[in-house]
């Protein structure tokens, strides 16, 4: 069980900090759904 959780645990800040950062240099008051279809 501690296994599966050490990579989540890694994904996380990862995706908050990427995600934080996305938001600072495209502060938009609302996320663009196609451009984030595009990069998903």
């Amino acid at each position: 069980m501690n296994r599966a959780v050490y990579p989540l645990l890694l994904l996380a800040p990862a995706f908050l900090i990427g995600y934080y950062a996305m938001c600072l240099y495209y502060p938009y008051p609302e996320p663009d759904i196609d451009a984030m279809h595009r990069f998903v």
